[in-house]
């Protein structure tokens, strides 16, 4: 199976680095601590790695001359790329040796060069192919990233109840609503949406913190498909959920169960509420942050 292409060494080491953080830390399958590398003639390199919980893909530019694909250490070839000048391009070629085991030879184009023992890249956890779900909503990256910020914080450390370490997600018409609680405090959050569709689902907040680093200050569009589940007394549950914007797209495992609903315990009265007496009142925030820490 072979592969050769070449790429702009600052794109690699850029889009390794990116897909590195949805790498294992603490597996025990040595693939999970690799990169899969695919080279195809029409869309130059595709890098991805995964946890088995998110799989993160990165597009790098480049020039195919043979497609194929294998996997290679991360950490290696993130070693092995740094001695390389960045202004440079990096020629990959797998060269397949049966004495020696299959091989990943790295040249930069001042000659320094190293080989990675790779290993089968059938052995990386089949990848699902997201562009035959739904896409439930497109929002702005700012949007999402400010959503996911501010939910995450809220969300419970206790393993014990997984349903809590995730975000509730749910998708409407016109609206997108992240929702995360722990034993003492709840949050809901709203963003507008055109065109959505009607999904619900619970996503890891480790997942979401991989999503901000890798959405960073992107100005993109973000198209979020979700894969449908069972009904459930909320609407459709989501199995899975992808995120894809700009050259990278981010494939979560939604944690399963049905979250605890939220909204029941956050207050939604006017300025008086004869029926129950309660006052709702608005002030500045950060005059109100300012009166807490005094």
């Amino acid at each position: 199976m072979g592969l050769i292409a070449s790429v702009r060494t600052a794109d690699l080491v850029r889009e390794l680095t990116a897909v590195s953080k949805a790498a294992s830390k603490r597996g025990t399958l040595p693939i999970l601590y690799n990169v899969l590398i695919e080279a195809k003639p029409k869309l130059g390199l595709i890098l991805s790695a995964t946890d088995l919980t998110s799989r993160l893909q990165a597009f790098v530019p480049g020039n195919v001359t043979e497609k194929g694909s294998t996997s290679a250490p991360i950490a290696d070839l993130l070693h092995l790329l740094g001695q390389f000048d960045k202004t440079g391009t990096a020629d990959l070629v797998f060269a397949m040796d049966p004495a020696k085991g299959d091989r990943l030879l790295v040249t930069d184009t001042d000659g320094t060069s190293g080989s990675l023992r790779t290993i089968d890249p059938l052995e990386m956890p089949v990848r699902l192919d997201a562009s035959k779900w739904d896409v439930v909503a497109r929002l702005d990256a700012e949007v999402l990233s400010d959503l996911i910020s501010r939910a995450i914080p809220f969300c419970a450390d206790d393993q014990a109840r997984p349903i809590l370490t995730g975000v509730y997600v749910q998708t409407t018409a016109d609206k997108i609503t992240f929702g995360a609680a722990d034993n003492y405090v709840v949050t809901g959050l709203d963003a507008n949406v055109t065109n959505g569709v009607e999904a619900n689902a619970v996503i890891p907040a480790t997942a979401l913190k991989l999503l901000l680093g890798t959405l960073g200050k992107s100005e993109a569009t973000v198209a979020i498909r979700v894969k449908m589940g069972e009904a459930g007394d909320r609407g459709v549950w989501g199995t899975m959920v992808n995120f894809a914007f700009d050259q990278y797209d981010l494939t979560i495992a939604a944690i399963g169960g049905t979250f605890p609903n939220y909204e029941q315990v956050i207050p939604r009265y006017s300025p008086f509420d004869g029926e129950t007496g309660s006052y709702g009142i608005t002030v500045d925030r950060k005059a109100f942050l300012k009166a807490l820490k005094l």
